[in-house]
């Protein structure tokens, strides 16, 4: 005679990370494994997009400039103004600031990854901040503002210049050259790459 159905469910969730023989003794278990991976997969994509999107930005210029080739599971991690003043203000981390055509940052980026490798380092913040300055020429003798490809001029956004404060002390004087002649535009720069350490709030 055949055995009574069980009053108990009895499924497996296709894709679950859980052993069948424990799905089926609590029968709401494979939800919760499944909702688990899901989660982990959205977590790892997510990783993913920010190092993947990074390779390909500074790889793609490699016929023009420097040729680098950037490991898929770097650690670079994508930051806009609101993080990266918050990890300087109160936080550890390092911030890394540049832009894919900078020569100067796709010399610097090897050796920033192997030293990043070398010392177990999973998250490096990136910003790339060539449309973030301000930026001046020198006309008729005159400092004036360069324009942007909209012929706007390039005063620098808000951010930059909240940046700018925040790390005052550590920056340089930006300093125009033309013609042999220096110009001071009253005003501090942050040239690229700045590689920023920061541990609990204090810049090293």
């Amino acid at each position: 005679m055949a055995s009574p159905p069980s009053s108990e469910a009895s499924y497996t969730v296709i894709g679950s990370p859980c052993p069948l023989a424990v799905q089926r003794r609590l029968p709401f278990l494979p939800i919760l494994c499944a909702i688990a991976a899901i989660l982990a997969y959205v977590k790892l994509i997510n990783t993913d997009v920010d190092s993947v999107k990074f390779k390909n930005e500074y790889e793609a210029l490699n016929e023009t400039s420097i040729e680098l080739s950037i490991d898929k599971d770097n650690p670079i991690e994508y930051a806009d103004y609101d993080k990266i003043l918050e990890i300087i203000e109160n936080g550890t981390g390092i911030i890394y600031l540049g832009f894919p055509a900078c020569p100067w940052c796709r010399n610097a980026l090897p050796v920033l990854f192997d030293a990043a490798n070398a010392n177990k380092v999973d998250t490096i913040y990136y910003m790339n901040i060539l449309k973030e300055r301000d930026s001046f020429v020198v006309e008729d003798g005159k400092l004036v503002y360069a324009k942007d490809e909209d012929g706007n001029d390039k005063k620098g956004t808000e951010g930059y210049h909240k940046l700018l404060k925040a790390l005052d002390e550590h920056l340089t004087e930006y300093i125009v050259s033309f013609e042999g002649k220096e110009y001071k535009t009253g005003e501090k720069r942050i040239y690229a790459p700045s590689v920023i350490f920061v541990r609990d709030g204090k810049v090293l």
